[in-house]
């Protein structure tokens, strides 16, 4: 089962749909409570090997560095990028750094250190705040000209300093999915199972109308710094992009059939 409930991005969405009205306050659910406070505690050392596949998977999956988008070879010096230099976002292109479920990972990453004192999880962290330090520059002189990222990622770090323009391509959403194991899900007595369900469908619910706010604040903070933003993209830009994004859409739905069609369809139906 996944429940796609969390959080949107600026940069994801703006014409988004309200849904129907839902719960206003936490379910009062026994079940729940018994299930989280009687359910096996998972050892020390079960944990630290959780994390550190976590960290080993992020480390490999994308690393702090430009790379030749022909050759996919690193690019070495800063000094020389060029239009066909950008951002390594991984195998997949699933891994963005200026997004913010990144900002989640190094939070994660600070606080593991502080909780069990090995220092690799903060120098994953160090490593990549370096690595915009060593950037930032390059948005100073003109040689990186846009980035990518979120209407919170831009605001959270000042990016309107170098770029003045903020264009909305919908790029991506949702930005967070929450996720539980089929079979444990399945297992699950009927009433913790609706207890759960029910638990998703406020968040999602609560989540969904504290959005357009959000945007709201987001866009407002951008335009007090300067920031011209632009909310219908030319539609010759609109089709450069989803002509980018057909080949991993298609690739994806060779890999999930038929969920790629349950899923495609309903945010197509859901389009305005």
């Amino acid at each position: 089962m996944i429940t796609l409930s969390t959080l949107f991005a600026a940069g994801g969405v703006s014409r988004a749909q309200t849904p129907a009205a839902g719960p206003t306050s936490a379910p009062a659910s026994g079940a729940l409570t018994t299930a989280l406070t009687t359910a096996p505690t998972p050892k020390p050392e079960e944990i630290k090997a959780t994390l550190d596949a976590i960290l080993v998977r992020l480390d490999a999956a994308n690393k702090p560095q430009f790379l030749d988008k022909t050759t996919k070879a690193p690019v070495t010096d800063l000094t020389q990028l060029g239009a066909n230099d950008a951002f390594d976002t991984g195998e997949k292109g699933n891994y963005r750094p200026l997004i913010y479920p990144y900002g989640v990972i190094h939070q994660g990453m600070l606080l593991t250190t502080a909780v069990t004192g090995d220092p690799k999880f903060a120098a994953f962290t160090a490593k990549w705040f370096q690595f915009f330090a060593d950037t930032m520059p390059k948005l100073a002189d003109g040689s990186i000209n846009a980035v990518l990222s979120s209407g919170d990622g831009g605001a959270g770090r000042g990016l309107w300093q170098y770029l003045r323009y903020f264009t909305e391509i919908t790029y991506s959403l949702p930005m967070s999915v929450a996720s539980v194991n089929q079979a444990v899900y399945d297992e699950l007595a009927p009433e913790l199972r609706e207890a759960v369900d029910t638990a998703s469908r406020q968040t999602e619910t609560e989540l969904w109308r504290a959005l357009s706010t959000r945007l709201r604040e987001n866009y407002a903070r951008m335009r007090d710094n300067g920031v011209t933003i632009d909310t219908s993209p030319a539609p010759a830009v609109i089709a450069a992009l989803q002509s980018g994004a057909a080949a991993a859409q298609q690739a994806w739905c060779a890999r999930s059939k038929p969920t790629c069609e349950q899923v495609l369809g309903a945010f197509t139906a859901g389009k305005p």
